[in-house]
């Protein structure tokens, strides 16, 4: 099971950055999810809960400044 959860959160991942230039994919939730997944899959040893909660707010900001653009324009 371990190994199927890590294929989805590396394959989030991937899907997610090919989302930062295809305007159909939600790129940032995407990599976030990935990533907080990976971290979750390996119980926080590796990526720590504190990492996890850092890139939650560098992806509200990304959110943010991205829905921000789109009202500029």
């Amino acid at each position: 099971m371990n190994t199927v959860l890590w294929i989805v959160a590396v394959l989030m991942v991937i899907v997610g950055i090919a989302g930062t230039v295809l305007p159909a994919l939600p790129g940032l939730v995407l990599v976030f999810a990935g990533i907080a997944l990976a971290a979750w899959i390996d119980g926080f040893t590796v990526i720590s809960g504190w990492t996890v909660g850092l890139l939650a707010v560098l992806t509200a900001i990304g959110l943010a400044i991205d829905y921000l653009a789109q009202m500029m324009s």
